[in-house]
């Protein structure tokens, strides 16, 4: 499986000690994020994209746009959200410094799904996967090609 990890049109990355991406899959479906996002309206890409934006400034709220996972099993989880009416819209990730000699303190959200649901709570298949995508070589590998130490 081939994955890579690009970065999301409009953001500044510079000066930051976070940062947001997209991991992409040639062959695993479920990794949607990146396509779901760009299947957006524009004004509602320029929303996600602020609430991106506000993370990597420094800002930990508010929870109804976006948040980590306070449980052991999650902990390294993260999701950004949007609603509109009654549907609510997640996109997941996960938290990884692929820079650890160089910055030691940079954090990056892999976001690698979308998914569309009628109730609040997360479901756990969700941050499942993308735990388990967090510790595969494969992805690894593509997060620190981008991100050399």
């Amino acid at each position: 499986m081939a994955f890579s990890v690009h970065p999301i049109d409009g953001l500044v990355y510079e000066g930051y000690h976070r940062g947001v991406v997209f991991l992409r899959s040639d062959n695993t479906p479920e990794v949607n994020g990146e396509t779901v996002y760009k299947a957006l309206k524009e004004k509602d890409r320029n929303r996600m994209r602020d609430k991106f934006d506000t993370w990597m400034r420094g800002s930990d709220g508010p929870s109804h746009w976006f948040h980590r996972f306070d449980d052991d099993g999650r902990k390294y989880c993260f999701v950004f959200k949007r609603k509109r009416g009654h549907t609510h819209y997640r996109y997941y990730g996960f938290l990884i410094n692929p820079q650890p000699s160089t910055d030691p303190s940079y954090e990056l959200c892999v976001l690698a799904t979308h998914t569309q649901k009628n109730t609040e709570a997360t479901e756990p298949s969700e941050t499942n996967f993308v735990n388990a995508l967090r510790v595969r070589g494969d992805v690894i590998a593509a997060v620190k090609a981008s991100f050399p130490d």
